[in-house]
């Protein structure tokens, strides 16, 4: 009640849900317990956090370095389920003209979340930035973000000349090279530069069933 009275909002979402799924922002009592009444429908346990304004961002983790920074920008209060399948109004501007301090700072925040929570391979950090305190938060941690035409990793990558195949490859570069030694993987990267395909799809293989390269 005390939160509402400050004029302060309160996100209520199912804890086992992803995508948005029974996502709502309550912004009076009456809201919040119809929030809380849909988010159950999804499983017992929910969650409850203060409602921070601002802009959405998101920053694809390849490996252990950022791509570019993408905004998202919903037709409506925030980026929900709708806004993200259904609908052809929100916006995805991937390098948008921010300043590049601010860049930065994503990219900074997003990589530190991958590293904190152990993620490898890749992973998609979803962040707020909010102007009139100057901060940046990191909402949450998509360990295994969507790879269809629509999806957010593939969008970034793009944009440093990474098309759709190739990005299936650095994948699954990374998911190889946690397998390997340290003089293993400085070997199948100078295969992967050198794009020597055979001998790269060889090695990939031998790892597979745990044999030596």
């Amino acid at each position: 009640h005390n939160i509402f009275k400050k004029g302060q909002a309160v996100v209520v979402k199912p804890r086992s849900e992803g995508s948005s799924v029974g996502v709502a922002i309550a912004k009076d009592t009456s809201a919040l317990l119809d929030a809380v009444c849909r988010a159950v429908k999804y499983g017992p346990d929910i969650l409850i956090e203060k409602y921070i304004p601002g802009r959405e961002f998101t920053v694809g983790i390849l490996g252990d370095r950022a791509l570019p920074v993408i905004e998202l920008r919903p037709y409506k209060d925030f980026f929900s389920y709708k806004a993200k399948y259904q609908s052809d109004k929100t916006q995805y501007i991937v390098k948008p003209r921010i300043p590049r301090k601010l860049t930065e700072r994503l990219q900074r925040v997003g990589l530190k979340a991958h590293r904190a929570l152990r993620c490898e391979v890749f992973s998609r950090v979803d962040l707020i930035y909010d102007p009139a305190r100057d901060k940046v938060y990191a909402l949450e941690v998509n360990s295994i973000p969507g790879m269809t035409e629509r999806s957010l990793v593939p969008k970034a990558a793009s944009a440093i000349g990474i098309d759709f195949p190739q990005l299936c490859q650095e994948i699954r570069v990374e998911l190889v090279l946690g397998l390997l030694n340290s003089e293993q993987r400085m070997g199948l990267r100078v295969m992967q530069q050198y794009q020597v395909g055979e001998h790269f799809d060889r090695a990939v293989r031998h790892v597979a069933r745990d044999e030596v390269i």
